[in-house]
């Protein structure tokens, strides 16, 4: 998509199940940031609301990617918060009356821009590497172990009857 500025990305979180006046107040600290200040600060916050928009922040960059957008000069130009579904359930009153719990979920729509005068961030944000296991040559003592239950388990001994359990624990009088 094409602005009067340049490029947009957008993201959008539907049906987030925190009330949007929660949301907001996170989501008016975010407005007019860069991308990477904006994710710091997020992950500095105790606000419940503070993770869905940090992932909504991050897919919002990979989308600017595929745009082929420069990742330092990212700005959030716009971070929306509307009312989403409203959950209705009722709990027990007096008099066997009923009141109403609304449970209200949010939508969250945000668009980021490339802004032409934003100077270079003072840190990047890291991306998450995936660890890649290497199998190891030499046998584990754990694969020893099972390799010589197996031979134990091919070999055709005669297995000795178990003495005791139950009846022996009550029944210990000897036969006259």
């Amino acid at each position: 998509m094409a602005d009067k500025q340049g490029k947009i990305a957008i993201a959008s979180i539907k049906n987030l199940n925190i009330a949007p006046r929660k949301v907001r107040l996170v989501a008016d600290l975010m407005k007019g940031k860069p991308v990477v200040s904006a994710i710091a600060l997020l992950q500095g916050l105790p606000n419940r609301s503070s993770g869905p928009i940090e992932k909504l922040i991050h897919s919002a960059v990979v989308n600017a990617r595929a745009q082929n957008m420069d990742m330092s000069k990212l700005v959030v130009k716009a971070l929306t918060v509307n009312k989403g579904k409203v959950l209705r359930r009722m709990k027990a009153k007096s008099k066997g009356m009923g009141g109403l719990i609304q449970h209200i979920q949010s939508h969250v729509h945000l668009t980021i821009t490339e802004s032409p005068d934003l100077k270079g961030p003072m840190f990047v944000i890291p991306e998450k590497v995936k660890k890649v296991r290497k199998e190891s040559r030499t046998p584990t003592p754990k694969a020893k172990d099972k390799e010589k239950h197996a031979v134990k388990e091919t070999e055709d001994k005669p297995k000795p009857k178990k003495s005791g359990g139950f009846g022996s624990k009550f029944f210990q009088r000897k036969s006259i």
